[in-house]
């Protein structure tokens, strides 16, 4: 039998993360596996972009497919009086269950030279993912899909 634990690890200027965890019963005894940042983090690297400085806008793809219309920058860019530098999608982690499901949501925040921390559009780049637990793998993310919200 296993148990997931979420967490809410903590909020700050421009941080909100969680965290997961599954206690297994061995029979024995409980052993606990964390999802720890570092691995989403690196489940992340599936999720790219593109970015054309001509018209300002970005471009997003997961595992290699396009999805959804570009995000229109030009105007965050102008506010914050910046180049566009990045992605990042470390700042904003949540976890949601669903019908027994876990899933993860990532915020893409934008890294330009206007400003020291990632700056978060009028439209959100969101990053969901179910999550997958197995006893002998670990964890990793299934399939990644991109909303604009």
């Amino acid at each position: 039998m296993e148990y997931a634990i979420w967490t809410h690890m903590g909020t700050g200027t421009g941080v909100s993360i969680s965290q997961l965890y599954i206690l297994e019963d061995t029979g024995s005894g409980l052993q606990i596996h964390e999802f720890m940042h570092r691995m989403i983090i690196k489940e992340l690297e599936r999720v790219t972009w593109q970015w054309e400085e001509n018209t300002k806008t970005l471009q997003m793809y997961a595992d290699g497919m396009l999805v959804g219309e570009k995000v229109d920058l030009s105007e965050l860019l102008s506010i914050n009086e910046g180049e566009f530098k990045s992605v990042t999608f470390e700042n904003f982690i949540e976890f949601q269950e669903e019908n027994g499901q876990w899933f993860m949501e990532a915020d893409a925040g934008i890294i330009h030279t206007g400003f020291v921390i990632p700056v978060y559009s009028d439209r959100n780049v969101i990053v969901r993912a179910p999550v997958i637990y197995d006893p002998e793998g670990g964890f990793f993310l299934g399939k990644i899909t991109v909303t604009y919200e």
